[in-house]
């Protein structure tokens, strides 16, 4: 992801759409059964990418998952 799409997605994590919200609850149960979700710092990230999950779900582009298994 780059600065953009980050600052993007933490800006649409406190505001969202139906949509949105609908899209980032399916990509959060989808990470949820990931092995790359990981608890650090009391925070859940991608230990792929390093990105905490609860915005990194929010990203226009389903390719932001390093694993590419987002499926919207």
């Amino acid at each position: 992801m780059d600065i953009k799409e980050i600052i993007q997605a933490w800006i649409t994590s406190h505001n969202p759409t139906a949509e949105e919200k609908e899209i980032a609850d399916t990509r959060l149960k989808i990470c949820q059964q990931c092995p790359a979700y990981t608890l650090r710092f009391k925070f859940y990230i991608c230990s792929d990418c390093g990105c905490p999950i609860p915005k990194k779900v929010f990203a226009r582009n389903k390719e932001s998952c390093p694993k590419r298994i987002w499926p919207i």
